[in-house]
């Protein structure tokens, strides 16, 4: 029943890591639009509606990412009731694999792809460390 219980807190943690990544793009279409009219299909187009875009919804998108993986880090931790943080790393290393492939589909910056694809694992352990029962112990 273990291993179960660790596989359900790894794909809960994943699923609501996920659903708030879509809530933040979604909050940020809503403050900053897409030109009316652009072919989301066409990737040199949107490449270059998202190159066009303002720094604040760069760091607005970073924010609502760094906000998923500490829900999905909190989420796979309270699930499993590890005192270690191993299913929120897997958390972590599903978002990191989704946002490689998401940043080679959809063009961005280069500086937005790097800390993109960095924040993640340092935050759903910290996500970790918030759920955690041994917070402020030594982890395994």
């Amino acid at each position: 029943m273990g291993i179960f219980k660790n596989v359900w807190a790894v794909v809960t943690g994943a699923v609501s890591s996920i659903l708030t990544i879509f809530a933040g793009e979604y909050g940020m279409s809503v403050f900053y639009p897409l030109p009316a009219g652009i072919d989301i299909n066409n990737r040199y187009v949107l490449g270059k509606a998202i190159a066009a875009m303002p720094l604040s919804a760069f760091i607005f998108l970073l924010a609502a990412h760094a906000l998923s993986a500490v829900v999905g880090g909190v989420v796979a931790t309270l699930l499993s009731r590890r005192v270690n943080g191993r299913p929120a790393i897997v958390v972590g290393l599903i978002l990191v694999i989704s946002a490689v492939y998401n940043l080679y589909l959809i063009p961005h910056p280069i500086w937005f792809a790097l800390i993109n694809a960095c924040e993640y694992l340092p935050l759903v352990y910290l996500g970790y460390l918030l759920s955690s029962k041994n917070w402020g112990a030594k982890a395994n």
